[in-house]
């Protein structure tokens, strides 16, 4: 027995011996190389401005333990793209070993410095090389990368900060003033934003049709005392390319970043500001898209806001405080918290579809919040009397049982109605506030319609077929707007909402 015990101690060593060899004999080749992909396509991006990480995997077809004798760019040491063999940092690799039947990793990364002022963009290309001696295997790389308007706190002083008057107190952010010469942004190149870009006091920023502003993480544009806001949007003849409306969103391109919400902050018009008007703006992936605070001098609109969509953002697409709106044919689209969150003050929105599909986490609170006043931090209430707050011709809806809320405090006005409006509400709950049979607060309310969105999670919020559930619409608010959101006419077969249905074709 004891002989057979030293017969198996000595197997044990071996086997472990084998198992902890690192002296592998590699055959330098590399023809039988396969990869994930043959072209890396990185984002689009922005001059001077890093590129996402991108993965290859390369593969060992073959059961020979391998040398690759080099992996470099075609383009050397000059090249803009980095690469990481394995957790090594460079250009240019020698000796890669690679066992059988396994595979390594590549990553690749880029930045491309200024463009000519002439050049709008540029593709650039690159290869990595695999092999020696003219003997290579290729995988192309592609980038498109667009010249840009950069914005940003001056150089000498890159942490600056500006101090805003607000409705609840001044608030000092990281930013910059605009000069004058930045005051109007045009179509000519994209523009890029780090930090907020405040408007002087008493100064106009006026953003022409077709301009596209690109916002870094925390940053957005604010208005000081008595600065104005015009976003002079248009009607586009390309749906998809939507060439001459205005779109805000953050710096990081690509479709892997189109739905990521809170990429920026706001555009944020104070209590001090002066008006607004917006047409034809697209806002996405903000943290709060646009905060409106005060009425300014007279008690009608601060702000008028039409043919829009604010969808996407991580916190609440419109946050109104005791102001004064006008709003026609805009999408409120998905959010986090409130699709529309409105605290006192003077609206009428006609023709707006407010509906929350938001995918970017678990939401509890409803799309549409009306309340009259703010808790403080220390548990009192300010007050914002809600004068009157009419809803027209409008679809509120959503992912909840219930989107609409309402919190009121008797000691100021709450003044609201809802005409010719469909909402979701499936909820009983004995609440005079939510007396749809109430016609002082309600007329001709459509409840709970089962609504065919072309997508309602990609932000296409456009009814595909014209149910009796969004056809009743009220003739004298909807000739104020004959057409929708995208020009369609609507003085026939009318439908709630911003958009005319949609329909569909197989």
């Amino acid at each position: 027995m004891k002989s057979f015990r030293y017969v198996y101690i000595f197997a044990f060593v071996l086997l472990l011996s084998w198992s902890c060899r690192e002296d592998f004999e590699y055959t330098p080749k590399f023809g039988t190389l396969s990869f994930s992909r043959d072209t890396v396509f990185l984002d689009t991006i922005f001059t001077n401005l890093g590129s996402a990480t991108f993965g290859l995997k390369v593969y060992n077809t073959s059961t020979e333990d391998i040398l690759i004798p080099n992996i470099s760019l075609k383009n050397g040491e000059s090249s803009n793209y980095r690469l990481n063999v394995d957790g090594q940092d460079g250009k240019s690799f020698t000796d890669v070993p690679l066992r059988g039947k396994d595979s390594l990793f590549v990553y690749i990364e880029t930045t491309v410095a200024n463009l000519e002022p002439s050049q709008k963009q540029l593709l650039y290309t690159d290869e990595i090389m695999f092999g020696s001696n003219g003997n290579f295997q290729k995988v192309a790389l592609v980038t498109l990368i667009k010249n840009a308007i950069f914005l940003y706190p001056p150089s000498d002083n890159p942490t600056q900060e500006i101090s805003i008057s607000t409705i609840t107190g001044t608030v000092t952010l990281p930013g910059f003033y605009l000069n004058d010469e930045e005051l109007n942004f045009t179509n000519n190149l994209p523009y890029v934003i780090y930090g907020y870009a405040a408007v002087p006091a008493n100064k106009t920023l006026t953003i022409n049709a077709g301009a596209r502003v690109f916002f870094h993480e925390n940053s957005g544009i604010i208005l000081d005392d008595g600065a104005s806001l015009i976003i002079n949007g248009e009607l586009s003849e390309e749906s998809t390319a939507l060439e001459k409306e205005i779109i805000f969103q953050g710096d990081k391109l690509g479709e892997s970043n189109e739905a990521i919400p809170g990429q920026w902050d706001a555009l944020w018009i104070p209590e001090n500001a002066g008006s607004v008007t917006i047409n034809y703006l697209t806002l996405k992936n903000a943290t709060t898209g646009i905060r409106i605070e005060g009425r300014g001098n007279n008690n009608t609109s601060k702000a008028i806001l039409n043919n829009s969509q604010i969808v996407n953002s991580a916190n609440t697409n419109l946050l109104a405080i005791d102001t004064g709106i006008t709003c026609t044919n805009t999408i409120f689209g998905a959010a986090g918290n409130n699709s529309i969150g409105v605290y006192g003050g003077n609206y009428l929105f006609n023709h707006c579809t407010i509906a929350n599909y938001y995918n970017g986490g678990f939401r509890t609170n409803p799309a549409l919040f009306i309340s009259n006043f703010i808790k403080t931090d220390l548990g009192a209430n300010r007050l914002y009397g809600l004068d009157n707050l009419i809803l027209t011709n409008s679809i509120i809806d959503g992912s909840l049982d219930v989107e609409i809320a309402f919190d009121q405090d008797t000691s100021a006005n709450f003044n609201y109605k809802l005409d010719h409006c469909s909402l979701k509400y499936n909820e009983s709950i004995d609440n005079p506030l939510y007396n749809f049979n109430n016609t002082d607060s309600y007329e001709a309310i459509t409840l709970n319609p089962a609504i065919d969105y072309l997508d309602a999670f990609l932000f296409k919020y456009y009814p595909t077929t014209a149910s009796e559930d969004i056809l009743n619409v009220s003739t004298t608010n909807s000739n104020t707007v004959p057409t929708d959101l995208f020009g369609k006419d609507r003085t026939m077969n009318t439908n709630l909402g911003a958009t005319q249905f949609v329909p569909t074709t197989n």
